[in-house]
Protein backbone atom coordinates (compact mmCIF):
# COMPACT_ATOMS: atom_id res chain seq x y z
CA UNK A 1 0.00 0.00 0.00
CA UNK A 2 2.87 2.36 0.84
CA UNK A 3 4.36 1.72 -2.60
CA UNK A 4 0.99 2.51 -4.23
CA UNK A 5 0.65 5.82 -2.32
CA UNK A 6 4.22 6.83 -3.18
CA UNK A 7 3.69 5.98 -6.86
CA UNK A 8 0.43 7.89 -6.92
CA UNK A 9 2.09 10.93 -5.33
CA UNK A 10 4.89 10.97 -7.94
CA UNK A 11 2.42 10.48 -10.78
CA UNK A 12 0.34 13.46 -9.61
CA UNK A 13 3.48 15.58 -9.12
CA UNK A 14 4.65 14.81 -12.66
CA UNK A 15 1.21 15.66 -14.10
CA UNK A 16 1.03 18.96 -12.21
CA UNK A 17 4.45 20.17 -13.30
CA UNK A 18 4.22 18.94 -16.88
CA UNK A 19 1.08 20.95 -17.67
CA UNK A 20 1.93 24.19 -19.40
CA UNK A 21 0.55 27.55 -18.34
CA UNK A 22 -2.07 28.38 -20.97
CA UNK A 23 -2.05 32.08 -20.08
CA UNK A 24 1.31 32.38 -21.86
CA UNK A 25 -0.13 30.78 -25.00
CA UNK A 26 -3.12 33.12 -25.04
CA UNK A 27 -1.00 36.28 -24.98
CA UNK A 28 -0.47 37.63 -28.51
CA UNK A 29 3.09 37.95 -29.75
CA UNK A 30 4.44 41.47 -30.21
CA UNK A 31 3.84 41.40 -33.98
CA UNK A 32 0.23 40.28 -33.40
CA UNK A 33 -0.78 43.25 -31.23
CA UNK A 34 -3.20 45.61 -32.99
CA UNK A 35 -1.92 49.17 -32.58
CA UNK A 36 -3.48 52.42 -33.71
CA UNK A 37 -0.86 54.27 -35.75
CA UNK A 38 -2.85 57.38 -36.66
CA UNK A 39 -6.27 59.00 -36.35
CA UNK A 40 -7.37 61.70 -38.77
CA UNK A 41 -8.46 63.81 -35.76
CA UNK A 42 -6.04 64.31 -32.86
CA UNK A 43 -6.95 64.23 -29.17
CA UNK A 44 -8.34 67.64 -28.18
CA UNK A 45 -8.41 68.95 -31.75
CA UNK A 46 -10.99 71.52 -32.86
CA UNK A 47 -12.53 70.66 -36.24
CA UNK A 48 -14.98 72.26 -38.65
CA UNK A 49 -18.36 70.51 -38.27
CA UNK A 50 -19.33 71.13 -41.90
CA UNK A 51 -16.05 69.79 -43.31
CA UNK A 52 -15.62 66.76 -41.02
CA UNK A 53 -17.86 63.82 -41.88
CA UNK A 54 -15.66 60.94 -40.75
CA UNK A 55 -12.62 59.88 -38.77
CA UNK A 56 -10.11 57.50 -40.33
CA UNK A 57 -8.26 55.19 -37.94
CA UNK A 58 -5.09 53.57 -39.34
CA UNK A 59 -3.65 50.42 -37.74
CA UNK A 60 -0.37 48.50 -37.95
CA UNK A 61 -1.96 45.29 -39.23
CA UNK A 62 -4.94 44.45 -41.48
CA UNK A 63 -8.14 45.01 -39.48
CA UNK A 64 -11.90 44.62 -39.75
CA UNK A 65 -14.94 45.41 -37.66
CA UNK A 66 -16.23 42.68 -35.43
CA UNK A 67 -19.76 41.81 -36.51
CA UNK A 68 -20.64 41.05 -32.87
CA UNK A 69 -19.45 44.31 -31.33
CA UNK A 70 -19.29 47.02 -34.01
CA UNK A 71 -22.59 48.46 -32.73
CA UNK A 72 -20.76 49.35 -29.48
CA UNK A 73 -18.78 52.12 -31.22
CA UNK A 74 -20.30 55.40 -30.06
CA UNK A 75 -19.99 59.14 -30.47
CA UNK A 76 -21.34 60.91 -27.38
CA UNK A 77 -22.93 57.60 -26.35
CA UNK A 78 -24.85 57.23 -29.63
CA UNK A 79 -23.97 54.34 -31.96
CA UNK A 80 -22.29 55.54 -35.15
CA UNK A 81 -21.90 54.00 -38.59
CA UNK A 82 -18.50 52.39 -39.12
CA UNK A 83 -16.94 50.58 -42.04
CA UNK A 84 -13.70 49.02 -43.19
CA UNK A 85 -11.93 51.22 -45.71
CA UNK A 86 -12.43 50.25 -49.34
CA UNK A 87 -8.91 51.45 -50.22
CA UNK A 88 -6.80 50.11 -47.34
CA UNK A 89 -7.20 47.00 -45.20
CA UNK A 90 -5.36 48.89 -42.42
CA UNK A 91 -8.06 51.55 -42.00
CA UNK A 92 -11.43 51.81 -40.28
CA UNK A 93 -13.80 54.70 -41.12
CA UNK A 94 -16.12 56.16 -38.47
CA UNK A 95 -18.90 58.17 -40.14
CA UNK A 96 -20.54 61.00 -38.25
CA UNK A 97 -22.64 64.11 -38.43
CA UNK A 98 -21.34 66.95 -36.28
CA UNK A 99 -22.82 70.20 -35.01
CA UNK A 100 -20.87 73.45 -34.52
CA UNK A 101 -19.68 74.40 -31.03
CA UNK A 102 -19.98 70.98 -29.38
CA UNK A 103 -17.69 68.61 -27.48
CA UNK A 104 -17.49 65.03 -28.74
CA UNK A 105 -16.17 61.74 -27.37
CA UNK A 106 -15.60 58.78 -29.68
CA UNK A 107 -15.52 55.48 -27.78
CA UNK A 108 -14.36 52.21 -29.34
CA UNK A 109 -14.29 49.36 -26.79
CA UNK A 110 -11.84 46.45 -26.95
CA UNK A 111 -12.99 43.79 -29.38
CA UNK A 112 -14.74 46.07 -31.86
CA UNK A 113 -11.75 46.20 -34.20
CA UNK A 114 -10.07 42.86 -34.88
CA UNK A 115 -7.02 41.70 -36.77
CA UNK A 116 -7.74 39.81 -39.98
CA UNK A 117 -4.27 38.29 -39.83
CA UNK A 118 -4.20 37.03 -36.22
CA UNK A 119 -7.51 35.58 -35.12
CA UNK A 120 -7.31 36.42 -31.40
CA UNK A 121 -5.78 39.90 -31.70
CA UNK A 122 -8.03 42.91 -31.15
CA UNK A 123 -7.42 46.62 -30.78
CA UNK A 124 -7.52 47.94 -27.21
CA UNK A 125 -10.04 50.53 -25.99
CA UNK A 126 -9.81 53.80 -27.87
CA UNK A 127 -11.28 57.09 -26.63
CA UNK A 128 -10.93 60.33 -28.58
CA UNK A 129 -12.12 63.72 -27.33
CA UNK A 130 -12.48 66.63 -29.75
CA UNK A 131 -14.59 69.74 -30.31
CA UNK A 132 -16.15 71.52 -33.24
CA UNK A 133 -15.65 75.17 -34.04
CA UNK A 134 -18.47 77.54 -33.24
CA UNK A 135 -20.49 78.66 -36.23
CA UNK A 136 -19.10 81.67 -38.08
CA UNK A 137 -22.56 82.73 -39.17
CA UNK A 138 -23.37 86.18 -37.82
CA UNK A 139 -27.07 85.59 -38.43
CA UNK A 140 -27.29 83.11 -35.55
CA UNK A 141 -27.81 85.92 -33.02
CA UNK A 142 -30.46 87.75 -35.01
CA UNK A 143 -34.05 86.76 -35.73
CA UNK A 144 -34.94 85.83 -39.29
CA UNK A 145 -37.10 88.68 -40.59
CA UNK A 146 -38.99 88.63 -43.83
CA UNK A 147 -38.33 91.42 -46.34
CA UNK A 148 -41.59 93.13 -45.34
CA UNK A 149 -40.69 93.02 -41.63
CA UNK A 150 -37.22 94.42 -42.36
CA UNK A 151 -38.64 97.42 -44.22
CA UNK A 152 -40.98 98.16 -41.30
CA UNK A 153 -37.94 98.58 -39.01
CA UNK A 154 -36.29 101.16 -41.27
Amino acid sequence: MKLFNTSLFFLLAILCFSCSDKSEEEQPKQEEIVKLLQASIAEGEEVDADQTTSITLSYNTPVALSAKTKNLITLNEVTVSTESSKTSNLDIIVNMSLEPGKKYTLNIPTGCIVSTKYTKATAPDFILNFTTKKSDSKDDNFPNYTAKEMTQHL
